[in-house]
């Protein structure tokens, strides 16, 4: 069940245009079944309602494979930071890494993609920002102590996290295509 400061998802298919990207805007949307969201502050980045006929195992399979490509492919895209992806259980997880050692990188931030059932809506993909244990690491000042303005600063530190983005609305899109249960 969703709270009060829900992001609602767009109604229908996914055609284009419908995936709304939001420019950094702090938006919590609890969950009852994702424990993450109860502890830790997030940013929304994005929403997208997938059809009712998208089997959603391979619709995480497709959005790992688009994920682990983007990890994979640094001549098509190429990332200042490290990325890792990792699957999860409901859906996948990008860790935007940096050093804090020479020789140990850590997470400095997380864009998860997680298919989440909504009532009366049915999946719904929401991609989360999370700030990771390295975030600090790279910092010249100190963090800001508000949780909103710590995540603003860790996706603005973070310039590969408008790439993805950018990528992500048609992955979704080829993710549902081939996901159709006949």
């Amino acid at each position: 069940m969703l709270a009060a400061r829900s992001c609602k998802p767009s109604v229908g298919a996914i055609p284009q245009g419908s995936l709304r990207l939001s420019r950094r805007k702090a938006c919590c949307v609890r969950a009852a079944s994702a424990p993450r969201f109860d502890v830790e502050p997030y940013v929304q980045l994005a929403t997208a309602k997938i059809p009712a006929n998208v089997d959603g195992a391979a619709f995480n399979k497709a959005m790992y494979n688009w994920a682990s490509t983007l990890v994979q492919s640094g001549a098509n895209y190429p990332f200042v930071t490290s990325l890792l992806c990792d699957r999860i259980p409901t859906g996948l997880k990008i860790s935007l890494m940096a050093n804090i050692t020479p020789k140990e990188l850590a997470s400095a931030g997380e864009i998860e993609a997680t298919l989440e059932p909504v009532p009366e809506q049915g999946q719904v993909l929401f991609v989360r920002f999370y700030e990771g244990p390295a975030s600090t690491q790279a910092r010249n000042e100190r963090a800001p102590k508000d949780p909103k303005e710590r995540l603003e600063a860790v996706i603005a530190s973070l310039v590969d996290v408008p790439t993805i983005m950018q990528t992500m609305p048609n992955a979704i899109r080829k993710a549902a295509q081939v996901s159709v249960v006949q």
